[in-house]
């Protein structure tokens, strides 16, 4: 925060600021289609050139980007469709939502990533049977509402696309050193050897590295390196008054690793701005 011209470490955002991630969570849902639900990368929905469409229960569900009618997953991917989310996840979880969440807890979506003592907050994930409006959860869901997590949860998730399939815990310490000696180690620690089918990986590889290179991600993209990643924009209510009451705040990130080929470095970036 800031203060009089001065700025100053307040809260550890990273860690401490759970926030419904909006399209970065899509990857979340690409993993959930392609491998718990096996759907094909070819299949195509309609998504009405951004005009506000009714998914199941969820209504106004709309696309910021126009011009769009028939597309594919990778299309949908590049230009971060809601629509496209939405209708693919409801038509294949409307009647089998435990599975759906069995997946996101496959994902270790539902627990924190072990960085407790440092501030972090269990991710906010409500159970069907917690919330009046399941199907409309479920619908929401697919582009990243009706989740909180923290950057550092979702980075994580990222961070074992970079690793082939591998989720590890985020180390923030390596060792322990005093007086040139090692006092304590701390290793990787792998949270689940393989997330998805090595092909689901392989396929997600790619299309993370098309949205830097052609979609909607090419500013974080680099001359230098190839980059692969995740726009998001998210709503984002101001307290109790809701997403409708005077003015809207915006969530913009970016989540992404490089270089693509060879992955050295994970990066997740997040601006809150007024709308």
């Amino acid at each position: 925060g800031s203060s009089g011209g001065s700025y100053y470490e307040r809260e550890n955002y990273a860690l401490g600021r759970s926030m419904e991630p909006g399209s970065t969570f899509k990857l979340a849902t690409m993993l959930t289609l392609l491998d718990d639900a096996g759907m094909s990368p070819e299949t195509t929905y309609d998504t009405h050139n951004g005009d506000p469409v009714t998914v199941g229960p969820a209504r106004n569900i709309r696309d910021s980007h126009r011009g769009d009618h028939v597309i594919d997953f990778r299309r949908a991917v590049a230009s971060s469709s809601n629509v496209y989310f939405a209708k693919a996840i409801w038509e294949r979880y409307a009647d089998n939502k435990e599975r759906y969440s069995d997946f996101m807890k496959k994902l270790h979506l539902d627990q924190t990533v072990g960085l407790e003592a440092f501030g972090e907050k269990k991710p906010l994930f409500q159970d069907w049977k917690e919330v009046p409006d399941p199907n409309s959860m479920l619908v929401r869901r697919s582009f990243g509402y009706r989740i909180k997590l923290s950057p550092i949860q979702v980075i994580t998730l990222y961070n074992a696309i970079a690793n082939g399939g591998k989720l590890v815990r985020p180390r923030l310490v390596k060792a322990i050193m005093r007086d040139g000696e090692v006092v304590q180690e701390f290793p990787v620690q792998v949270v689940k050897e393989q997330i998805a089918k090595p092909q689901t990986i392989e396929w997600i590889q790619r299309i993370l590295r098309e949205v830097v290179s052609e979609g909607l991600g090419k500013k974080a993209g680099s001359d230098k390196f190839e980059v692969a990643g995740k726009t998001g924009t998210a709503q984002m209510s101001k307290g109790a008054l809701g997403y409708k009451a005077g003015g809207t705040n915006y969530l913009l990130s970016f989540a992404g690793y490089f270089p693509a080929d060879n992955p050295r470095y994970s990066c997740i970036v997040c601006i809150q701005k007024e709308g």
